[in-house]
């Protein structure tokens, strides 16, 4: 439970609390399970506070410092954190349904199994965060910086990932079925056995990627740079990867069925075993340097 006094405090304003974390930087608030819905705490500072399971229901946490605090469990729908410090705080099973986090800063913040479905995200700070089997169904992350942040089993179908820093995040079977990443920055991720399927990689990056046994059923790769990448297994049936590049790009045993290969460079890759049966390959810079005619 919360503990009464520090209740107290915060039910004095914005201004009292702040300057009473400052006077005693010791003390840790305890804030458990305390209902704060729709509170307004602009610019409060909840760093290091325990806010396991707290109401902060449509709360104005807008530039408020939650540096290191604890927030498992707690109610965040629509909440607003808008450039809220969240530095490595623990939001593991927190409900952030909605939310607001626009340029917030999520470095090394711990967001395991949290529901990020419809959350704006946008330009937010995630570098190496842990969103391992979090739900970011239909999130805004235009922009977003997941720079080795860790997104193993998640959920991102529909996601708007556009111009996201995606630079080796591991992404190992997450779900990016019709998610948007056109111009992504995906060099070296992790995507084995990810789900693609009628994604958005319009002019991706996805030099060194590991996409080995992913599904890019009817994928757009339009214009993507795959140099390198490891396509092993790959389904990649009626994908458009017209004018991609797979230079020295690993496509052992995949499945290029009626994909539309027009003008892609295929230059020195690895065709073995690849199934290439009804692909439009005119204009394609073959393995041996050869244009297909």
């Amino acid at each position: 439970m919360a503990s009464e006094e520090h209740l107290a405090l915060l039910e004095l304003g914005v201004k009292v609390w702040n300057e009473w974390r400052e006077k005693n930087p010791e003390i840790k608030p305890d804030l458990r399970g305390a209902n704060l819905y729709t509170a307004s705490l602009r610019e409060v500072n909840f760093s290091q506070a325990d806010l396991r399971e707290t109401n902060l229901y449509k709360a104005d946490l807008c530039i408020a410092s939650l540096v290191g605090a604890n927030l498992r469990m707690a109610d965040l729908r629509e909440t607003s954190f808008y450039t809220a410090n969240l530095r490595e705080a623990d939001l593991r099973e927190a409900n952030l349904y909605k939310a607001d986090l626009r340029e917030a800063n999520l470095y090394k913040a711990n967001l395991r199994e949290a529901n990020l479905s419809g959350t704006a995200i946008r330009e937010a700070i995630l570098e190496g965060a842990d969103l391992i089997g979090a739900n970011l169904y239909s999130a805004n992350l235009y922009k977003a910086n997941l720079y080795k942040a860790n997104l193993c089993v998640a959920n991102l179908s529909t996601a708007n990932l556009h111009k996201a820093n995606l630079r080796e995040v591991n992404l190992i079977g997450a779900n990016l079925y019709k998610a948007n990443l056109i111009q992504v920055n995906c060099q070296m991720a992790d995507l084995r056995e990810a789900t693609l399927y009628m994604a958005n990689l319009i002019e991706a990056n996805l030099t060194e990627a590991n996409l080995s046994m992913a599904n890019l059923r009817e994928t757009s790769l339009i214009g993507a740079k795959l140099i390198k990448a490891n396509l092993y297994k790959a389904t990649l049936y009626k994908a458009n990867l017209r004018e991609a590049d797979l230079r020295e790009a690993n496509l052992e045993g995949a499945t290029l069925e009626a994909a539309n290969l027009y003008m892609a460079n295929l230059s020195t890759a690895i065709i073995y075993k690849t199934e290439l049966r009804d692909a439009m390959l005119i204009g394609a810079t073959m393995p041996s340097g050869n244009v297909y005619h």
